[in-house]
């Protein structure tokens, strides 16, 4: 179930992503890891609360759909914890969405012993 919710978010990000063209046709850097947690729907909700006062924030009780100028980043409750994905134009973008979603959630986990996450990378091709 997780992987097909990962997919669909995917490409709802990839289409959000401002290329030209057909999404087939585009290469699309992503990240992707997991914040290990017993409290993954407070800071979902706490995060996409706080974005939503500055970038368009889509919300279910399942994700977070955030979309930044430079890309998308996406929050999705799982049974351990909270998936945290990114995806944008280029692998600068996707390193400073890491950068943004991991600092954020680091600020909202502060009772929590919060490790560095480590972010997976695909280059979409």
């Amino acid at each position: 179930m997780l992987a097909g919710r990962r997919q669909r978010l995917g490409e709802t990000a990839k289409r959000q992503a401002f290329l030209d063209g057909p999404v087939e046709t585009r290469i699309v850097p992503t990240s992707s890891t997991l914040f290990t947690t017993a409290h993954g729907q407070r800071y979902k909700q706490a995060m996409a609360k706080h974005f939503g006062h500055k970038i368009k924030v889509e919300e279910s009780d399942q994700d977070a759909i955030l979309t930044f100028e430079i890309g998308v980043g996406t929050l999705v409750l799982v049974e351990n914890g909270l998936a945290l994905s990114a995806v944008a134009t280029s692998e600068a973008d996707v390193a400073t969405l890491e950068d943004v979603l991991e600092r954020h959630l680091e600020r909202f986990a502060f009772r929590e012993t919060f490790p560095k996450l480590d972010w997976t990378r695909d280059d979409g091709l």
